[in-house]
């Protein structure tokens, strides 16, 4: 982020520089909040989608993913056996948010190789 910075530092003219500048961190900010979101949302539903197709038969199981997708804490009330199922449940749901985050990283070093390259002005 600060070599990115320093670039858009050195490219821009200095009356523009402040806006410039802002703008920056704002996008910063709010990519970091969008990606929060999205992986949040696939932890939420890959983990209900696993319980629902896991948890079949099992009595209670629409109040026990309920619980569980409301809040984790809820899940150290179940009996441990179920506490077990779950922990990996939500360990799968995390190894798809690591999927994401590394299809994003990919995909913006890829467009990284679409940047031109050329020298600045420096006056």
């Amino acid at each position: 982020m600060t070599a990115s910075f320093i670039f858009l530092s050195a490219s821009t003219k200095k009356s523009e520089a402040a806006i410039a500048g802002g703008g920056f961190f704002l996008s910063s900010s709010l990519g970091e909040v969008a990606g929060m979101s999205v992986q949040s949302a696939i932890l939420q539903a890959t983990l209900k989608r696993t319980l629902e197709s896991k948890l079949t038969g099992v009595e209670g199981s629409a109040e026990i993913i309920r619980h569980v997708t409301s809040s984790v804490s809820n899940m150290w009330l179940l009996p441990r056996e179920l506490q077990n199922v779950i922990t990996g449940f939500y360990l799968q749901g995390l190894g798809c948010t690591h999927v994401f985050s590394l299809a994003c990283a990919l995909s913006v070093f890829l467009l990284a190789f679409t940047a031109r390259e050329h020298t600045l002005d420096v006056g």
